[in-house]
């Protein structure tokens, strides 16, 4: 049986969250929750936990699910899109109803780089980064909304 590129993508995801969940949330931050659920997906809401001086903070995974064990210095931030009935969407980045409030970026090595399970896991490469502060900055940088999206 052929699994369309979406299911692939959310095994994937699936397998990373398992991976997080026992050997970064279970030993390394405060207060985790993890929100399986589509409202809080459609919310930007992955996770919530306390970690240092963050506390109860609103974090969206995001994995590199397409590039497992190429470490690409670089990371895509969805802008926009045409959804299946051909409608133009706001991207996750810039989508004001979004609640989250960070997104931790994920790079992947495994021992599989397709149709891999959280066992086939080596290591997550990941980084915590602030969406306000990370917007902040573009607009530093003569990147507002408006801009972008002429871009």
């Amino acid at each position: 049986m052929i699994m369309c590129r979406r299911e692939q993508d959310t095994n994937a995801e699936r397998e990373v969250s398992k991976f997080l969940d026992k050997y970064f949330y279970n030993e390394h931050v405060d207060n985790f929750i993890r929100f399986d659920d589509i409202n809080h997906q459609f919310r930007g809401i992955d996770v919530t936990f306390s970690i240092n001086e963050l506390k109860d903070i609103i974090v969206d995974e995001k994995a590199q699910i397409d590039y497992v064990n190429k470490h690409l210095p670089t990371f895509a931030f969805e802008i926009d899109f045409i959804d299946a009935g051909n409608n133009y969407r706001k991207g996750w980045f810039l989508d004001d109803s979004k609640q989250t409030q960070f997104y931790l970026l994920i790079w992947i090595t495994s021992k599989k780089e397709k149709d891999f399970m959280m066992e086939d896991i080596d290591k997550l490469d990941c980084i915590l980064i602030s969406r306000t502060k990370l917007i902040e900055y573009l607009y530093e940088q003569g990147l507002d909304e408006k801009k972008i999206y002429h871009l």
